[in-house]
């Protein structure tokens, strides 16, 4: 069988090793798909190091052509070559800042407890140190009772007063290292009415 075939007269080809990316179209080489050429590495390490200007990595890379931006993120090696060095940036030096910033936030005294203890809670479920609390089933405003209602807006208000007083003395230097308010399940998740 050769490289290409016709089909039924309909006027396309089927090329081996290829597919059609859906873009006027035209065939995608699926072998070749990890082939760059080092114009084209050089295209996407400025695009993915420079907050993806195209116009100028294209520049950086030596490309003329005012076309060559968009025709090099048409091809989808490219495409796949900028998502994969993203990937690669994002999971190693992305992560490293991140985590950084995180501890910043966590050993800076000037930040707010609440900001502070967001951050720990945040440490603390991604290294799957804490329990899963079970999902409260919601109860909608509009099936609650007086009693009910009266109990979530006591609830909500103790819940508030506390959080203000941490905040308080917290900024008045009373507190070292605040806990943070224990709020009680009520059974709601949106204050909204059905």
């Amino acid at each position: 069988m050769s490289d290409e075939t016709t089909a039924g007269g309909g006027g396309y080809a089927i090329r081996a090793g290829s597919v059609r990316n859906g873009s006027l179209g035209r065939f995608v080489s699926v072998a070749g798909a990890d082939t760059l050429t080092e114009q084209q590495k050089a295209f996407v390490e400025s695009f993915c190091t420079n907050g993806g200007d195209a116009k100028r990595a294209c520049k950086d890379a030596g490309y003329l052509s005012p076309h060559a931006p968009s025709r090099l993120l048409g091809l989808t090696q490219v495409r796949h070559a900028v998502s994969l060095n993203l990937e690669r940036q994002i999971r190693g030096e992305g992560a490293s800042l991140a985590w950084g910033c995180v501890l910043h936030i966590l050993r800076d005294p000037s930040t707010p407890s609440a900001v502070r203890f967001q951050a720990s809670k945040f440490v603390l479920e991604s290294a799957g140190l804490t329990q899963a609390t079970p999902k409260v089933e919601s109860v909608p405003l509009a099936s609650m009772t007086l009693a009910d209602l009266e109990a979530l807006v006591e609830t909500t208000r103790a819940s508030l007063a506390s959080v203000v007083e941490v905040e308080n003395a917290g900024e008045s230097g009373e507190i070292e290292s605040p806990t943070p308010p224990v709020i009680a399940a009520t059974g709601v998740e949106s204050i909204d009415a059905p």
